[in-house]
């Protein structure tokens, strides 16, 4: 029951884990924990069980950037980055 709480909180903040953020951004977990330590994306510890946590605000003002910057490349160039 206590998890379930958890859970309802995180979301009410807007606040996801780790597995979540890496779907949304489309990279691996451990890419998001990485970039988490380096200070590319703003990492957020849970009080109680000391789990990261990324806030939707900040997941999504860096796909914009990843979008801008796709946005920018030639077709050829977007579909060398792909493969």
């Amino acid at each position: 029951m206590v998890t379930l709480g958890i859970a309802i909180v995180l979301e009410m903040e807007s606040f996801v884990r780790v597995k979540q953020a890496a779907l949304m951004l489309g990279v691996s977990p451990n890419t998001i924990r990485a970039w988490g330590a380096s200070g590319k994306v703003p990492e957020y510890r849970h009080p109680v069980n000391n789990y990261r946590l990324y806030k939707l605000a900040d997941l999504k003002k860096i796909l914009r950037r990843l979008e801008k910057t796709v946005s920018g490349l030639s077709k050829a160039e977007r579909q060398s980055r792909v493969r």
